[in-house]
């Protein structure tokens, strides 16, 4: 035999062999990561509950029940506990922190049915009080399907009348409890995106006062891609444009230490909406090269706002457009959506449900091992290419 060909032979199979243990070493999970992500959680809601109600669980503390749900006070915080979830091998819900789920979904209902009987659905009414108490009683196991059909399918109000903000809560809830479209529906889910599509900026994001002047701002941006995210993983080509867009936007706009700025004050809440959007959309923030700056993702950046007993600050200097936030102290509207941003990255990691996706979830074993095995496959496949490219060019 040849002595080239013979060499070129081994390198291969080595090659091959190699690549199978890269593969194997890939499908392992990242215990160390996934303990640590586990334990910010878990600790952002302890430290939570602690704030709320006096070290006991929040969202079974009569008090807090009485005067929080159904306001964004308590809302964010239960849907985080309740999508810090999955499902046993019968198909029932596990919930990883304990509480009185059942006291809180009774409660929302009745603060749900009370706004809509006073308010309805008439032009002026605030629907995203609906869109959120909505997302929030679905992932505590509660069927309110008829309600946000009326808010968003069968609501006559024109689309050009509603904010940025309105827009996409309400495509964000459709997506989430996978509404069907009735023949005589005032709108589309479709008719909804184009519209959101059309308020994209020229500097690639959105804003609440796009027409007043200005750039995009990065909270609302973040809040559009996370409801776009769906139309964006099925491969939608002109929200994939816009997406691409608004991302490019993002990454530029990320600080060295990995997280975010809204009107020049860098905070928790504008990085944890970055975070929220990037799982919606499928993107791995430990990996992709566009949101990592000195080394430091935006997972990095989250938690630079974390305090000592878990739970998070606003900012670390005065916000002079939020009196009530204190430089460096507890706020309760950083812990919540710096709660669900960890949960968001955290189902992403266990190949769950996308955090706002509120259909039925797998079961954890096989989501899991499919979420690994579809990584290690591609991850497998990239190495091998790159091993086999230099055997190539000696052709």
């Amino acid at each position: 035999m040849n002595t080239r060909i013979f060499h070129k032979r081994i390198r291969k199979a080595g090659c091959v062999f190699l690549g199978a243990v890269l593969l194997l070493f890939t499908f392992l999970p990242a215990a160390q990561a996934e303990t640590d992500l586990t334990g910010y959680i878990t600790g952002t809601f302890a430290g939570r509950a602690a704030h709320a109600a006096k070290g006991n669980d929040l969202l079974a503390d009569a008090d807090f029940l009485r005067l929080n749900a159904g306001t964004g006070t308590g809302d964010w915080a239960a849907f985080a506990l309740a999508r810090y979830s999955t499902v046993d091998a019968a198909g029932k819900t596990v919930y990883y922190y304990g509480g009185d789920y059942a006291a809180y979904r009774a409660a929302l209902e009745e603060k749900l049915a009370e706004f809509y009987n006073a308010a309805g659905i008439a032009s002026g009414t605030k629907l995203t009080e609906y869109f959120r108490m909505g997302l929030v009683l679905t992932a505590l196991g509660g069927d309110c399907r008829e309600i946000i059909a009326a808010a968003t399918l069968n609501n006559p109000t024109p689309l050009k009348r509603q904010s940025i903000i309105t827009l996409d809560y309400a495509l964000l809830s459709m997506s989430a409890l996978a509404l069907k479209t009735p023949e005589n529906a005032s709108h589309t889910p479709q008719e909804y995106v184009e519209r959101i599509l059309s308020l994209q900026m020229a500097d690639g994001g959105w804003s609440l006062t796009s027409m007043l002047g200005g750039g995009a701002d990065v909270d609302v941006t973040a809040m559009t891609l996370s409801a776009l995210g769906p139309y964006y993983r099925a491969g939608d080509q002109a929200v994939t444009a816009a997406v691409d867009r608004a991302l490019a936007l993002l990454s530029a706009r990320q600080s060295g230490s990995g997280d975010y700025a809204t009107y020049g004050l860098m905070n928790c809440e504008s990085t944890a909406q970055v975070l929220t959007a990037l799982t919606a959309l499928g993107i791995d923030p430990y990996k992709d090269a566009r949101f990592i700056k000195n080394g430091k993702t935006v997972v990095d950046g989250l938690l630079r706002y974390r305090l000592a007993d878990g739970s998070f600050t606003h900012a670390y200097t005065r916000d002079p457009e939020n009196d009530a936030a204190e430089a460096g102290g507890y706020n309760y509207l950083a812990t919540d959506q710096a709660a669900y941003a960890l949960v968001s990255l955290w189902r992403q990691q266990q190949g769950q449900n996308a955090l706002y996706d509120l259909t039925p979830d797998l079961g954890p074993s096989f989501s899991a091992f499919l979420s690994r095995l579809i990584s290690a496959v591609r991850a497998f496949f990239t190495r091998l290419a790159a091993l086999f490219r230099p055997l190539s060019q000696t052709r």
